[in-house]
């Protein structure tokens, strides 16, 4: 596929719109070739580079548990099974997270086997954004 999905958000936490997709479209044209160096070693660099992604999303699963005041009374969860139309498993790592971290029943989270798990080719769609007209129909 020509487009594999990805979105971009501006400063106002919405999708980007004209003109500044198309500003931000032109600056990819004129930036086409490859860096070859960086300015930077790996000698330098490393020593001080840490993955911080499992404490930034510890940190984040906490604080959205925290911050969450629906309602005082427990959610009655006997009944609930919630559907996650995941697009090839776009987000449901962080989906599955969050349920677990809201204590909700385990296997009551549904997804659509054709489209759970992640695939970059997006093959059960022509146009991988779910906004589009058709693209969660199976």
């Amino acid at each position: 596929k020509a487009d594999n999905g990805f979105k971009i958000y501006w400063s106002n936490t919405a999708q980007i719109i004209p003109p500044i997709d198309k500003e931000i479209y032109s600056r990819i044209l004129q930036n086409q070739t490859p860096w070859t160096t960086y300015g930077i070693t790996d000698a330098d660099v490393l020593p001080q580079c840490r993955d911080v992604t499992g404490v930034v999303a510890d940190s984040y699963f906490a604080t959205a548990v925290s911050q969450c005041h629906l309602s005082a009374a427990p959610v009655p969860t006997g009944s609930l099974y919630v559907t996650y139309t995941a697009m090839h498993g776009v987000g449901r790592a962080a989906v599955q997270r969050m349920w677990e971290a809201f204590g909700l029943p385990a296997g009551r989270l549904l997804c659509c086997p054709a489209q759970c798990d992640p695939d970059p080719e997006f093959p059960t769609v022509s146009f991988p954004n779910p906004e589009e007209r058709g693209a969660l129909k199976l």
